[in-house]
């Protein structure tokens, strides 16, 4: 299972756009997962980055880009 470091879900999109701009200023490439679940109308923006085979390079990522965004940021898998 492919692991991708998550700088953030955000339900509102001003919020997104805002962290958006963060990352492309410090040159990080990134991508960003709509998901709406079936049974409610709200929708999530998850702000993604890294394509990673093992844990310890994505933990990596989300150590340096934690501490460059300082914001907590996760490694999960999907």
């Amino acid at each position: 299972t492919p692991l991708h470091v998550q700088i953030g879900v955000y339900s509102k999109k001003a919020n997104l756009l805002m962290t958006e701009k963060g990352l492309r200023k410090a040159g990080y490439k990134y991508y960003v997962v709509t998901v709406q679940r079936e049974d409610s109308a709200y929708v999530l923006y998850k702000l993604r980055t890294g394509h990673f085979s093992t844990r310890s390079a994505a933990q990596k990522l989300a150590n340096r880009l934690s501490k460059k965004i300082k914001e907590k940021v996760i490694v999960v898998s999907d």
